[in-house]
């Protein structure tokens, strides 16, 4: 269907895929939206999924933001796309990204919390 995407283009783009829905709640994967967008990248529809995803993360949903985020960053080399989001985005995304993984760290069951 896709000559051009090769088993490491693929192996690649599914460690993209864990990594961000690793660090996702469960309950985030129920949004049947994020769900469309992941089904979209698993098919390997990048630029569709990708714009599934800014949108929801323009909406404020931290697991698609993280997506979106990593997309953009290894868009040309695990996609071949350069996929495009404004400056605002990025920077809008990337602090719920944070935002998000602080909050995970400063839990009371946290390692950190811990120590």
């Amino acid at each position: 269907m896709y000559p051009s995407i090769t088993r490491q283009t693929s192996a690649a783009a599914a460690l993209v895929l864990h990594t961000a829905l690793s660090a996702s709640q469960l309950q985030s994967c129920a949004d049947m939206r994020f769900n469309a967008a992941l089904r979209l990248y698993e098919g390997n529809h990048w630029t569709d999924a990708f714009q599934h995803l800014a949108a929801l993360a323009d909406q404020k949903h931290v697991p698609s933001a993280r997506l979106a985020l990593l997309m953009l960053r290894y868009g040309a080399a695990i996609y071949g796309v350069n996929f495009v989001a404004t400056p605002s985005q990025v920077a809008a995304w990337a602090q719920r990204v944070l935002r998000e993984s602080s909050r995970a760290t400063a839990s009371p069951r946290s390692m950190t919390a811990m120590a």
